[in-house]
C-alpha cells in the first residue's frame, strides 16, 4: 500500500529565477546608459517668452534638477545591474523602485517640457519620446516586480528536509 504524503511539496518553478535575475542586468545597463546619455547631453534652457531673470533662472533650475536626477538614476541603474549579476532577489526590488523613479521622472519632464513649449507657443517633440520611455519603464517595473515575487516564491519550494521528520 502506498502512502500519499499529507503535505506534498509543490514542484519548483520551471524557470530558473536566478538566471532570469542575472539576465536582467543587460536591460538595467541599457536603462543606465539612456539616463546617463540624456543627463549629460541635454542642455538646460528657458523659454524665449520668459522675460524676467527670475523666470529664466527658475526654468534653468528645473531643467538642471531633471538632468542631475537622470545622471543619478543612470548610476543607480548601473549599480543595480551589477547587483543583479549576483542573482540576488533584492536586486529586482531595487530595480522596480529605480524604474518607478524613472517613470515618475519621465512624466514630470514631459509635463515641464510641455509647459515650457506652451509658454513659447510651440511643440516639443521630445515629450513624445519621454512618454514612450515612461511606458517602457512601466513595463520594466512590472517585470522586475514579477521577478522579485517569483524569486520569493521559489524560496518556498526549497528542497524538502532529508530523512524521517519524526
Amino acid at each position: 500500500m502506498s502512502q500519499v504524503p499529507s503535505n506534498p511539496v509543490p514542484a519548483p518553478p520551471s524557470r530558473d529565477v536566478s538566471g532570469a535575475i542575472k539576465s536582467s542586468a543587460i536591460n538595467l545597463l541599457i536603462g543606465g546608459a539612456v539616463c546617463l546619455y540624456f543627463g549629460l547631453t541635454l542642455a538646460a534652457d528657458a523659454p524665449a517668452a520668459a522675460k524676467t531673470r527670475e523666470a529664466v533662472e527658475r526654468w534653468w533650475a528645473v531643467d538642471n534638477a531633471f538632468f542631475w536626477s537622470l545622471r543619478g538614476l543612470g548610476g543607480l541603474f548601473i549599480l543595480i545591474a551589477a547587483l543583479s549579476l549576483t542573482g540576488r532577489r533584492v536586486a529586482m526590488l531595487f530595480a522596480a523602485v529605480a524604474e518607478g523613479l524613472f517613470v515618475a521622472l519621465m512624466v514630470a519632464m514631459s509635463i515641464a517640457w510641455t509647459l515650457e513649449a506652451r509658454v513659447d507657443g510651440t511643440f516639443n517633440a521630445m515629450v513624445i519620446l519621454l512618454l514612450v520611455l515612461a511606458v517602457i519603464g512601466v513595463a520594466g517595473v512590472r517585470s522586475s516586480w514579477q521577478l522579485y515575487r517569483t524569486a520569493g516564491a521559489a524560496t518556498v519550494w526549497a528542497d524538502p528536509p532529508q530523512g524521517d521528520p519524526t
